[in-house]
């Protein structure tokens, strides 16, 4: 929850560290062979991948999405499904991890790029790399994503909620989660709005686990997330859209696919 501690939304931001291009495919190789050299122990124990994710913030991959104006790279989603390959060859929990990451920050590229605060997220996720999560699974309803039963509370000029979220996937490991919920508490089921929250914003208390059979990593459970942060925390639903690119770009004179590189061995 959030306390008195310093806003990391209101900090200062150093200039964006904006890295050259270089080979994607090389950046991929290193996470992934920390991946895979840790593979077995994360299946094991079913535990966080977290030496993937180092060295994956290492070579800044987990802001490929974000515009190059906010810090990132500007990246296309074929680039993106090129690092997903590699790394799930490595270690299927990281590729799914990475994979969710980058579906959240594509959400927020093209439904909130027009917001000063989420603007400012995507600046600091890239400066710091953060990862991000998602909770839109809750209580009964299961995976009915079309449907909320909390919802989002104003009150005194702060927005608060409470959720049953009976699987998230590495909620604890994640730096910002996105979450789904009714817009008002009169509101119908079906009328959802999406929050971001941020790591001081919330509190996850543990409800259940999970034994999974297979990409036991993602550390799925069950959680009641308790939140409450600035009503701009909540993703307009009308605002200026922006795509994230799905064409490949030129690296090195050439186009390349660390897929079919990959393949072709």
């Amino acid at each position: 929850m959030a306390t008195a501690t310093a806003n990391p939304m209101t900090a200062r931001i150093s200039p964006p560290f904006l890295p050259s291009p270089g080979d994607l495919k090389q950046r991929a190789g290193a996470a992934a062979a920390a991946a895979a050299a840790h593979a077995d122990a994360v299946d094991r124990a079913a535990r966080f991948p977290c030496e993937a994710f180092a060295a994956a913030r290492a070579e800044r991959l987990l802001s490929l999405l974000v515009p190059v104006e906010l810090g990132g790279e500007g990246a296309s989603v074929s680039d993106v499904v090129d690092v997903c390959y590699v790394l799930g060859r490595a270690c299927a929990s990281t590729g799914m991890v990475f994979a969710m990451h980058q579906i959240m920050v594509a959400i927020l590229v093209r439904h909130a790029f027009g917001s000063d605060w989420h603007r400012r997220m995507l600046r600091r996720l890239s400066a710091e790399q953060w990862l991000l999560a998602s909770s839109t699974t809750e209580g009964t309803g299961g995976g009915d994503l079309r449907a909320s039963a909390c919802a989002v509370r104003l009150a005194g000029g702060r927005m608060s909620l409470e959720k049953n979220a009976t699987v998230m996937s590495y909620g604890a490991e994640a730096d910002a989660i996105l979450t789904t919920a009714r817009r008002a508490p009169d509101g119908a089921a079906s009328d959802q709005v999406l929050v971001a929250l941020l790591k001081n914003d919330y509190r996850l208390e543990r409800l259940s686990g999970w034994d999974a059979l297979g990409m036991r990593g993602t550390c799925s459970a069950g959680f009641v997330l308790k939140a409450s942060g600035e009503p701009e925390q909540v993703l307009p639903t009308r605002s200026s859209r922006r795509r994230c690119s799905d064409t490949r770009r030129p690296r090195n004179g050439r186009r390349s696919s660390t897929r079919s590189a990959s393949r072709r061995r």
